[in-house]
């Protein structure tokens, strides 16, 4: 259902494209790199900002809120962009 073509930076949703942002599209890339991986809130912020941006958890919940928006059916009700609770997201194939 989700789709991206590296070779030409064009991200899809049951065929439709979608409107990434840049660290949107960079983020989703990486989930998908991982998918059914639990990964840490600063593991994902090292991967997709760098460094020195580890103990910005805000930039997260937000980037992650804005990916939702677009690949969810329902935001509030996620069911490709999981939560794990005190540790990090999950992105899982339906």
């Amino acid at each position: 259902e989700l789709t991206l073509d590296q070779r030409t930076r064009k991200s899809f949703r049951n065929g439709t494209p979608l409107s990434l942002t840049p660290l949107q599209y960079k983020l989703l890339n990486f989930l998908m790199h991982n998918v059914g991986r639990v990964l840490t809130q600063r593991f994902l912020l090292q991967n997709v900002w760098g460094r020195q941006y580890v103990n910005n958890l805000n930039y997260l919940r937000v980037l992650i809120a804005g990916l939702r928006a677009k690949i969810e059916d329902d935001p509030a009700e996620p069911k490709y962009l999981l939560t794990e609770k005190h540790v990090g997201y999950v992105l899982v194939a339906p």
